[in-house]
């Protein structure tokens, strides 16, 4: 039989019944859990999850990342789009440099060819 204390600080991980929903619920031990910047709907967070502001919508990472991994997990071309991070425009050339950290935001700006036909 297991004393109270090893069942206490044992965590528990569910996921959520929302398919939509990338997020999990974790029940742990008071001492180990960790504020979230994630809003209102989410008290606590596992940690070393990242929460920023992408285009407007809170996204998790589960950790700092540069641009260009970021662009990755998005499946992005890095080579036609603009990236936005904390109101200052990344050079391309600094996309591998630039670190993505806990509640940065980062607008990507697809660039769209086409326009009204010459007269």
């Amino acid at each position: 039989m297991r004393p109270a204390s090893a069942t206490r600080d044992r965590a528990v991980l569910r996921l959520t019944e929302r398919p939509q929903s990338e997020a999990l619920t974790l029940d742990l031990p008071e001492h180990a859990k960790v504020p979230s910047a994630a809003g209102a709907g989410a008290t606590w967070r596992r940690s070393g999850l990242v929460t920023i502001t992408l285009n407007g919508e809170p996204y998790q990472l589960d950790g700092p990342v540069s641009v260009s991994a970021l662009l990755a997990r998005l499946a992005i071309d890095g080579r036609r789009v603009a990236v936005e991070h904390n109101l200052v425009v990344v050079r391309r050339a600094s996309f591998d440099t630039t670190t993505i950290h806990e509640g940065d935001t980062v607008e990507v700006v697809n660039f769209v060819g086409g326009g009204a036909p010459r007269r």
